[in-house]
């Protein structure tokens, strides 16, 4: 456990140790703006997939697959997302722990909105597995879920 000055410090501190010049980050889209200009910052490219709305804004497994290259380093997760709201169903974080495990891609999870969810339980994509486990580094904050930005 790492306690930073906030969420935003510690999605960077985590792109900054698993990312730098020549490597890629895998960012599905929309995304909060910081994601991509703290990819930028270390050097690395961001791949931007998009989503599209009839699929809720989410990523689905096979387009997570097609985005991973020999140069991918982490995959950044949002669930509950910021900006869409979308939330995935532990069904479809399961089949996205698969592809990551398969290929065996680092995910940064920000898990900072896990306490404001609505109708569909929060699944921790660390939930799936030692093995996925091991490759996950969970981002969260106080700020959300105790007003306390």
């Amino acid at each position: 456990m790492i306690i930073t000055d906030g969420g935003k410090q510690a999605v960077f501190n985590t792109v900054f140790a698993l990312a730098g010049p020549g490597d890629e980050v895998i960012v599905p889209a929309p995304y909060w703006v910081s994601y991509s200009e703290q990819v930028k910052a270390v050097g690395a490219t961001a791949v931007i997939v998009q989503t599209r709305a009839e699929d809720d804004f989410k990523l689905s497994p096979q387009a997570l697959r097609d985005a991973i290259t020999d140069r991918t380093r982490l995959l950044i997760f949002n669930t509950p997302s910021n900006p869409t709201g979308s939330v995935y169903t532990s069904e479809e974080v399961g089949a996205l722990a698969e592809v990551l495990v398969e290929h065996q891609v680092p995910v940064l999870s920000d898990e900072v909105y896990e306490d404001l969810v609505y109708g569909v339980p929060f699944t921790s994509i660390a939930s799936f597995g030692p093995e996925l486990y091991d490759l996950t580094v969970i981002c969260t904050a106080v700020s959300k879920s105790y007003a306390m930005t």
